[in-house]
């Protein structure tokens, strides 16, 4: 899972003239990290009625505290032109925010996966859980009945206390039965402290 937020921006000269672009950049919020330039490069010159793109991209501040819930707040943009005649021209954007979003408990990233694995043949691949709350957690690993695939290893097993804000690697595995592009699923995590099951759906 990725924790990037990317920012597009299209700009259109609508003045009577052609303009000079002197600044276009992205101020990032203290939550993200950001250059402040377009990964598409810098472009000074915007003819009359002509459009440019640009694009951003932000990844979250290591050094600001985490919190349940994920930040809204992504910065401001900042223009600055200068038209064919001299005149000096400004904007900045109201601050940006994106879409409000529950940071999960229990976080899972798959580490290790083979990319290429051969039927009735088993094959090992590994799998990063952080615990992203407040609390310990007491895990059980519960391992679903798949029709392409069939696991090796025991389920219900446990893995003892999981800290708050600390991750534990599990090497899983697992004997393909058939051929063709598939999908991992079945993995379910449950917290005996909470009695609440996670990644029931997940694939």
């Amino acid at each position: 899972m990725s924790d990037e937020v990317y920012i597009e921006a299209q700009v259109q000269n609508i003045t009577c003239g052609p303009v000079s672009l002197e600044n276009v950049s992205l101020e990032a919020s203290p939550e993200f990290k950001d250059d402040g330039e377009s990964v598409f490069g810098q472009i000074n010159s915007l003819p009359q009625n002509a459009s440019r793109q640009y694009l951003y991209s932000l990844a979250p501040n290591p050094f600001r505290p985490k919190t349940n819930t994920a930040s809204t707040s992504l910065g401001n943009l900042n223009f600055v032109w200068r038209s064919e005649m001299g005149e000096k021209g400004r904007l900045r954007t109201s601050e940006l925010h994106k879409p409000t979003t529950e940071v999960p408990d229990l976080r899972l990233c798959v580490q290790e996966l083979p990319n290429l694995v051969y039927i009735d043949e088993p094959f090992q691949f590994k799998i990063k859980l952080t615990n992203t709350s407040l609390k310990p957690m007491e895990l059980s690993l519960f391992l679903e009945n798949l029709s392409n695939m069939s696991w090796i290893g025991v389920s219900g097993r446990k893995f003892g206390t999981l800290e708050s804000k600390s991750e534990i690697i599990l090497p899983l595995c697992l004997v393909p039965l058939v051929t063709g592009l598939q999908t991992i699923s079945g993995i379910r995590m449950k917290d005996s402290l909470t009695k609440k099951y996670m990644f029931e759906n997940d694939n």
